[in-house]
Parts: structure tokens; sequence; C-alpha cells
């Protein structure tokens, strides 16, 4: 098994949940979305801090919110609105901050409730060092990934330079895509980087963890 002990996660928790809320004219936060009588966020931890011996919340507004989930929590390094990188520049300067134990960060969205739970360990085996990117069903998902704290200069340059895209920054430092398989939840192929990104979809998440449940009290019984 990949040692993951230097690796630190970070909930990338930052967006402005205008899809999820499209009632709000400001949108909301799809971190507190109920899922299955459970913050979604809850889910995401639950998935994650068994892989990495810490954890940080990137979100901005008041870190209050988040107090009953023991974490530390940081705002967007910069301005306010420059997306997910400006997220994974604080969880750099977060990480250089507590020791030299830490040399790499792995990112993933607040809304993404079925994390694998071998991710942390198949990026850093693939990754070699350097920048991982999860993929499923053929497609790259960029905010799930591993990233050097070596990169922190060259992220401050990109985004002093107005370039935002996670996936251009992944591609610039020769980002290694590592395909993961579908997860078997209530009989379906679901893809393990689901993101509950709307209404609709949290409603489908709903559905498959109850339905997962619901099998799993069946075959226990």
């Amino acid at each position: 098994m990949t040692d993951t002990r230097s690796i630190a996660g970070v909930i990338l928790a930052g967006g402005g949940g205008r899809r999820m809320f499209p009632e709000s004219p400001v949108g909301g936060d799809k971190s507190f979305a109920d899922l299955a009588s459970q913050p979604m966020i809850h889910h995401v931890i639950g998935r994650l801090a068994p892989q990495v011996p810490q954890v940080v919340i990137n979100a901005n507004g008041d870190p209050q919110r988040f107090a009953r989930f023991g974490l530390d929590v940081i705002a967007d390094a910069g301005e306010v609105g420059q997306g997910p990188l400006s997220g994974l520049l604080a969880a750099m300067l977060w990480a250089e901050s507590l020791s030299d134990d830490i040399t790499s960060l792995a990112t993933v969205s607040t809304d993404t409730p079925f994390l694998p739970e071998d991710l942390v360990a198949r990026l850093a085996m693939a990754s070699r060092g350097g920048v991982a990117i999860a993929s499923s069903f053929d497609r790259l998902h960029p905010v799930i990934g591993l990233w050097p704290l070596s990169l922190r200069k060259s992220l401050e340059i990109a985004l002093t330079e107005g370039r935002r895209s996670v996936e251009k920054f992944a591609r610039l430092h020769e980002a290694v895509a590592v395909p993961f398989a579908p997860v078997t939840m209530a009989g379906l192929d679901v893809d393990p980087f689901f993101n509950a990104n709307t209404p609709k979809d949290l409603a489908r998440a709903h559905a498959l963890l109850d339905r997962t449940t619901s099998s799993k009290e069946q075959t226990n019984g």
C-alpha cells in the first residue's frame, strides 16, 4: 500500500451553489445540503479523512458553520471568486505553515459523496511525485487530484496572470490521469465522482443511498 502520511486532504467548498439553490439570487451552501439526514460534506469527510493524516476545509464566509466537524477552515487566498485554484493556493499556504511532513495535497469537492476509499493512495502511486488527476467514464475531474506543494510559486503566478482553469494548470504540469472504475450501488454502476450539483442530483444520491442501505439490511437480515 502506498504511504499517504505526507499528503493532507483538502475539501474545496468555496463554490456559490447557485445550481443547487436556483431559487436564491445568491446561491447557497452545498456543503450543508441534506443527504441521508447529514450535511453532504459529512459524507465527503467520512470518505476522505481515513485516507490522510489531516483534512482542511476550504470555504469562504463564517468558518464557525463548520465547527461541528472539528477541522481547520481556510478561506480562498487572494481575491474571492477566483475559483478552485485560489482554494488550492490557500491550502498550500496552510500546509506549509504546519510542518515539513506534508509535501502534497489531495483535493476533492464538497459535492462528491461517493469518493473511492483508495483515492489518495492510487493518485499518489500514479503521480510519481507530480500531479495526478482522477478520471472516470473517460472524463477528467480536475478538482479531484494530487498536487505537490512545490507548485505553489507556479500557482501564485497563474492566479496573478488571471489563469484560473484547474485543468489547464494540471496540464501545464503534465498531470497524470488516473482512471477509476464505477462503484456498484444498489446493483447499479455509479460514477465514484458523482457530483451532486443540483436538486435533481441530490435526489438521485438520496435514492442510491436508500437503496444501498436497504440492500445491506436485507443481506444482513
